[in-house]
């Protein structure tokens, strides 16, 4: 009940139409079943000892609902610095939409493509679309290198103090994922950074 009462505390006198909900059921479960036409899911990252929690790859995946996933660190109300994460594909896309109500708020927007899987001239065009739409971005295009794109956004991330990273997700499916990896689960492997995921 204790929660339950901080939440009605906080959601008083908000403009944003909010609800309670509560049960007995795995966490990614409870979340689906509310999900599905949410605008936006926030979560957080479990703690170390928690052995039931849910996946936020899974509900962006099962949802079609963008996941902000906040990070450890998480000391902000607003996300003033925001990182791209662009890859030419799909999935980018769907992120750089979903992002869009905060990159329009935001003071400074990266759009950052890195390797062979990023063309020049896509990621131009990308830069196009937000412009359009009255977003600012800064290009950096990192060439190929030995370190994989995940590492490279995660440390400029950290390095530069961004507030948020927005990236596409993919997802194969949890077993899938626990025996061979991925990369969206590599970059959301990292604790202390906000993520906006979009499958």
């Amino acid at each position: 009940m204790r929660v339950s009462s901080a939440f009605d505390r906080l959601a008083r006198g908000n403009a944003i139409d909010t609800q309670w909900c509560d049960g007995i059921s795995h966490p990614s479960a409870a979340i689906l079943d509310h999900a599905l036409l949410a605008d936006l899911v926030i979560m957080s990252v479990p703690p170390a000892s928690s052995f039931a929690h849910a996946d936020p790859l899974e509900i962006a995946a099962r949802s079609g609902a963008p996941v902000l996933r906040l990070g450890s660190n998480f000391e902000t109300t607003s996300f003033q610095k925001i990182l791209i994460g662009w890859m030419d594909s799909r999935e980018a896309r769907c992120a750089l939409r979903a992002a869009l109500p905060f990159l329009q708020r935001a003071g400074e927007v990266v759009l950052a493509g890195v390797g062979e899987g990023v063309s020049s001239a896509r990621l131009a065009e990308a830069g196009e679309y937000l412009s359009i739409r009255e977003v600012g971005a800064q290009i950096l295009h990192i060439e190929s290198s030995e370190t994989a794109a995940r590492t490279v956004l995660a440390d400029l991330a950290r390095r530069e103090n961004f507030h948020l990273v927005v990236a596409g997700a993919r997802f194969h499916g949890l077993w899938r994922e626990r025996l061979f990896g991925g990369v969206t689960r590599d970059f959301i492997a990292v604790p202390n950074i906000n993520w906006l995921l979009a499958t």
